[in-house]
């Protein structure tokens, strides 16, 4: 309650900054930096700042986000994160999945669309903290707080405007993108594939466009290819592991086999041992070199030490009569491993309880990252 209470207190004491006109985010928009005197104000970045300045000419002439990603990756200009980390920032990576980081055409429209270039800051868009559970709740524009002209705009309305026009325009055109795919991942830019659905479904990486020519061009798959190259591994990893477990059972039940045998014969022994041990504390009794006191006290010590070797014996034999029975846990019970081992069609559902992603290398071949250890090098070509 006191952490939640203490949460609301900071949100609003920085919602009162906010709506005074300060900036109190952790990194300037890309284009804009802090002031060096006073980081509650904003200044146009001039090193980055032509950048957005033509991200909004481009897409106002109608020129796709696609092919401004293009230019922008041909060029050799550094996305926001990369211009951070030039300057030595701790920027957050939001991706880090994706080895490359390049334009794309979801970068060029954060930019478009982000009010921050017409002089206007926007906060309070989402929460995220102690009494949200600390994740992230998007909230309704109208619980945002709006200051205008908190800092110098990059763009004027008028070309704002018409570059999210065509924002609206594309959308409503009817296109459809590629469905995502997160099961199969790029091996040279880290994102995930998507599927194109034409004469011959296809996976490819939306990264090949960004550039005129790079590695993820070489991924351009047919989808029943690399499906089934998937199923193969799939096949060889089930059977693999079903042999390692049935060797590795095997050689338990040996050993445990062996000790619980030995815990039999030692008990077995003991017990003889004291049949002569009795019999030689009742000679010296009588001789009367230990007291009768002596004698009563080792003779009921011996008793109860034999109760608890009868106890142990008992316990190895009956082990040893289910030892059959006996098996480990494993990660994945046997009857599905069997099932994956003879699997024939793609169920990329089932096939998540044994994979954690396929890296794709496109002709190059692919890397299977599984869930349970894998017995084998998991590399493929398609």
């Amino acid at each position: 309650m006191y952490s939640a209470d203490l949460s609301k207190k900071v949100r609003s004491a920085r919602d009162t900054r906010v709506r005074n006109g300060e900036f109190v985010g952790q990194f300037a928009p890309y284009g804009y930096m802090k002031n060096p005197e006073d980081k509650h104000e904003l200044l146009i970045d001039e090193n980055v700042a032509w950048v957005v300045r033509r991200i909004f000419r481009q897409a106002a002439d109608g020129v796709s986000h696609t092919e401004i990603a293009r230019q922008l990756n041909e060029e050799g200009i550094p996305t926001r994160y990369l211009y951070h980390q030039l300057k030595g920032d701790n920027f957050p990576d939001k991706q880090p999945h994706v080895k490359v980081k390049l334009w794309d055409n979801s970068s060029v429209r954060d930019i478009i669309t982000d009010e921050a270039y017409l002089g206007t800051m926007l906060w309070n868009r989402a929460k995220c903290g102690m009494d949200t559970n600390k994740k992230r709740v998007e909230q309704p524009r109208e619980k945002w707080i709006i200051v205008e002209n908190q800092h110098e705009a990059l763009v004027s309305k008028e070309l704002f405007q018409k570059a999210n026009d065509n924002i609206v325009g594309r959308d409503m055109s009817g296109r459809t993108t590629g469905r995502r795919n997160l099961f199969f991942i790029c091996g040279y830019c880290g994102k995930s594939l998507k599927l194109r659905s034409r004469k011959k479904d296809k996976y490819y990486c939306s990264s090949r466009v960004q550039q005129i020519e790079n590695d993820c061009q070489k991924i351009n798959i047919v989808k029943e290819e690399l499906e089934n190259a998937v199923l193969c591994q799939v096949r060889g990893m089930a059977n693999m592991l079903i042999e390692a477990r049935a060797v590795r059972k095997q050689a338990h039940k040996h050993d445990r086999k062996s000790t619980l045998e030995t815990t039999v014969a030692d008990s077995m022994k003991e017990t003889a041992r004291w049949k002569d041990t009795k019999l030689h504390l009742y000679e010296q009794y009588k001789a009367g070199t230990i007291t009768r006191d002596d004698y009563v006290a080792r003779i009921e010590k011996g008793k109860i030490r034999m109760e608890e070797l009868e106890q142990i014996k008992s316990a190895a034999l009956e082990e040893l009569d289910s030892l059959q029975a006996v098996s480990e846990p494993e990660e994945m019970p046997d009857e599905k491993l069997t099932e994956f081992s003879v699997l024939e069609s793609f169920d990329k559902d089932r096939l998540k309880t044994l994979i954690d992603k396929v890296i794709v290398y496109g002709s190059d071949g692919i890397e299977i990252v599984w869930k349970v250890g894998n017995p084998f090098n998991a590399e493929s070509t398609v």
